[in-house]
């Protein structure tokens, strides 16, 4: 390829980017503009600030790159230069990003770390091998747990049980089957969500409502948005506003919240001006509305968030562990998962994981490379490349041996041997051998596993493989 040729096709790539660097440059300019430093709505979780890291670094990174390759290449004079204004203009995008999201600059100009590469393969993996998705070919099974499947599903989404009842998916419609299999309410909603205390939310017509397990309204769809019924009350958003109602679908608390979330230990988490506190079923603040975020209380506990930072409160509002965490998870078995970042840490590249007790004490000598929360007494955790698991006490009872590991659900877990998965008991035994392409957690006593079309999913599933499968 000729000088020429080759400074054309070079010179075309840095304008292409460098029209993506100013058409970001300028969103960002407006976003500064509108919201001052405040987060914008889609950052201002610590996932999504992730992404925004992306969106400011990419092009700055590429433009950087391509103004290096054009001293090594001999690009002209005029590409050279615009590659370097349109760089310095993003550097100082990032520049500015990261006094806004007090990340250190080298987290915002080099994302693409082992941390935040691992994160997404994980997601996506994740995503991949435990949902199952309409485009992938799949055909769910739900399997007990000898590994004997009871049913096919012919639906093109199923979903864990709950009540006895889970929920289906058949052509864009929402619908309810029963632990034979058998669709018991048809598929007829645009939106649905699992049983809880008896009721299921759905909506039709861009109205929320309750069905019974007969299918039939017990509250008529009428409102905007509509949460599960949890402690004999569901949240529920009428107009712009968020309040409460009871099963008889009366209102109980009179919306006036910005946003509101199922009762947990006789509190619930709202929002009035930005600020969260937490109401008892009367409507009445316990904890008054003066932090930033906050999750249900489990355990006596629950999450807050101050100035960006997670701790956690007593059902008084006290502050019994210091909000210090980038990432703070409910209690569960009486512990907590958190992670901090530090960019001297040398775990994750700058992410520690942790377990905490109630007393806000590690439970772990030594950060970990990645890790789930506890059930059932015992945690999914990553050391190294492989996942095992440990108890209460921090010490590994199921020795890191698979690729990935999901929480026990009613004695057992999913586990991926490869691409692989099959589910283990609280010894570690293989109970149910690797070769499914997904499976997800127990409930009520089935799991729902996948595999692709081609695949016969004939037979049962015990530990002696599906070579060996019985009829």
């Amino acid at each position: 390829m000729s000088r020429n040729k080759r400074d054309q096709i070079l010179g075309r790539i840095v304008l292409g980017l460098a029209l993506l660097g100013i058409l970001h440059f300028i969103i960002s300019l407006l976003i500064w503009a509108t919201f001052g430093f405040a987060m914008p709505f889609w950052v201002s979780r610590a996932t999504d600030v992730d992404w925004g890291m992306f969106l400011h670094s990419i092009p700055a990174l590429a433009l950087l790159l391509l103004f290096v390759m054009s001293f090594v290449f001999g690009l002209g004079k005029k590409i050279r230069r615009a590659g370097a204004i349109l760089s310095a203009a993003l550097v100082v995008s990032a520049v500015c990003f990261s006094i806004e999201t007090g990340k250190n600059l080298y987290q915002v100009l080099l994302p693409i770390s082992h941390t935040q590469f691992e994160y997404r393969f994980y997601s996506w993996w994740w995503y991949r091998k435990t949902v199952r998705h309409e485009s992938y070919n799949y055909r769910d099974a739900y399997i007990n747990k000898t590994g004997a499947k009871i049913f096919e599903s012919e639906f093109d989404y199923t979903h864990g049980f709950s009540e006895g009842l889970a929920l289906v998916k058949l052509k864009k419609m929402w619908g309810f089957m029963n632990e034979l299999g058998e669709c018991v309410i048809k598929p007829q909603f645009d939106f649905a969500s699992s049983f809880s205390e008896e009721l299921a939310v759905v909506r039709i017509d861009q109205k929320a409502g309750y069905i019974n397990k007969t299918g039939e309204y017990a509250i008529k769809p009428q409102f905007d948005n509509a949460g599960d019924f949890s402690e004999g009350f569901a949240p529920v958003k009428i107009k712009e506003k968020w309040g409460y109602i009871d099963k008889a679908g009366a209102i109980a608390i009179k919306p006036r919240f910005d946003f509101a979330e199922g009762f947990s230990e006789g509190l619930a988490p709202i929002s009035v001006d930005q600020k969260y506190g937490f109401i008892d079923t009367t409507g009445t603040f316990v904890i008054q509305a003066r932090f930033d975020g906050a999750k249900p209380f489990s355990g006596g506990m629950a999450p807050v968030e101050f100035e960006g930072k997670w701790g956690y409160v007593d059902k008084t509002g006290r502050i019994v562990i210091a909000p210090e965490y980038d990432v703070a998870h409910r209690f569960s078995d009486g512990i907590a998962l958190v992670q901090k970042d530090n960019a001297k840490s040398g775990y994750r590249h700058g992410h520690i994981t942790q377990y905490l007790n109630k007393h806000g004490d590690p439970l772990l000598e030594a950060p970990l490379d990645s890790a789930l929360d506890f059930a059932e007494g015992f945690a999914p955790v990553r050391i190294g490349k492989q996942w095992g698991f440990i108890d209460h006490t921090g010490k590994v009872s199921i020795s890191p041996q698979f690729d990935l590991a999901l929480a026990f659900s009613e004695g057992m877990a999913s586990v991926a041997v490869g691409d692989k998965w099959g589910y283990i008991n609280k010894t570690g035994k293989l109970v149910i051998h690797p070769q499914f392409d997904s499976a997800s957690w127990f409930s009520e006593g089935l799991a729902r596993v996948g595999m692709i079309k081609q695949t016969n999913l004939s037979g049962d599933y015990s530990e002696r493989g599906p070579d060996s499968a019985g009829p």
